[in-house]
């Protein structure tokens, strides 16, 4: 059995190959085809992540994991602009910490924010 403070979110390229792979895959036709692909990606983050989360979990640990994250769906958005994506520009401005930090409960979770 692992233990769960010590255990990493994945191998960032591992996450990044999954999100790429998604997307080069991915069929668009339409901006409703473009925003469920999006959609997809970012559910392909949050089943990664979120098995990583547990109760009692240290705002430190939890900083951690979403720092990960987010560092690989910005990796992600690099490898498609070197990759000349023709969709690359469009996918970063559709950042997952962005979408992540307009959940005002998640943002002061992440910043440590204890609202009672």
């Amino acid at each position: 059995m692992s233990d769960k403070k010590t255990e990493n979110i994945s191998n960032s390229g591992f996450l990044d190959d999954l999100l790429f792979d998604h997307t080069i895959n991915f069929k668009i036709e339409s901006l409703s085809d473009f925003n469920r692909m999006i959609n997809e990606l970012y559910k392909i983050i949050e089943d990664k992540f979120k098995p990583q989360l547990y109760v009692g979990q240290t705002h430190q640990e939890f900083k951690i994991i979403m720092d990960r994250t987010f560092n690989s769906w910005d990796l992600f958005v690099n490898r498609l602009i070197k990759h000349k994506y023709f969709l690359a520009e469009a996918v970063k401005k559709c950042s997952y910490k962005s979408a992540f930090m307009k959940d005002e409960k998640r943002k002061n979770i992440y910043y440590g924010i204890n609202k009672s």
